[in-house]
């Protein structure tokens, strides 16, 4: 994450209005938001309580062994062949990669397409 915000920082620094560029940066973001969001609403949850991680002890004594050796993100790949993350709850019980109710949540994977003009704009 912190590599994430860090490129996000960057690429703010621009001050991108529009454009291939604009539009990544605008993914990347949505795509921090996701992963902060899933490990703050998730992370804290046994399998009949969930708490906001508020970085009390409570809430990281409630973390414990959250996830230990499992899988929380998945590849998806669309229709349109987007491809998007998706979070699965660890105490989902039998889910698959293709079990939609697994899926708690999902965010498009960020990819800058670009041409040589756009670089030139720069």
């Amino acid at each position: 994450m912190t590599e994430i915000g860090e490129a996000l920082a960057k690429l703010r620094r621009q001050v991108f209005t529009d454009g291939p560029f604009f539009n990544f940066e605008q993914e990347v973001s949505a795509l921090l938001e996701y992963i902060y969001n899933t490990q703050l609403e998730y992370a804290a949850c046994a399998e009949d309580l969930c708490i906001t991680m508020d970085g009390s002890k409570d809430s990281y004594r409630l973390l414990g062994n959250f996830a230990a050796g499992q899988p929380l993100y998945e590849i998806h790949k669309a229709e349109n062949d987007d491809l998007y993350i998706c979070f699965k709850s660890p105490y989902s019980s039998n889910h698959t990669s293709n079990d939609s109710s697994a899926v708690d949540a999902k965010v498009k994977v960020p990819v800058l397409t670009t041409t040589g003009e756009d670089f030139c704009r720069l």
